[in-house]
């Protein structure tokens, strides 16, 4: 399950400088089904709402009838796809 999400508010990727309102953040819960891509509980995820489905990739899911935000790796019956992952964040305290 993703913890929470908002939308990017400013451009943090200068290549998508033209328009940066089809990017979602989300924050990794503690599943820990992504290791392999380096997402870890409090990650930053940040999505693409232009780009395709990618299969076997990560991806941001929505369900209206559950109201949550899923990161899977295929489409699930239920779940509208809302982005496709394209960058990973962790913060570390300093």
């Amino acid at each position: 399950l993703i913890a929470e999400y908002v939308r990017v508010p400013v451009c943090l990727f200068p290549e998508y400088c033209k328009n940066s309102n089809h990017f979602v953040i989300a924050y990794a819960d503690d599943g820990n089904n992504f290791l392999d891509y380096g997402i870890t509980e409090g990650s930053e995820l940040y999505f693409d709402q232009e780009l395709e489905c990618r299969e076997d990739f990560p991806c941001l899911y929505y369900s209206e009838e559950k109201n949550e935000l899923r990161l899977l790796r295929n489409p699930k019956n239920g779940y509208e796809y809302v982005g496709r992952l394209f960058a990973v964040m962790h913060q570390f305290p300093a």
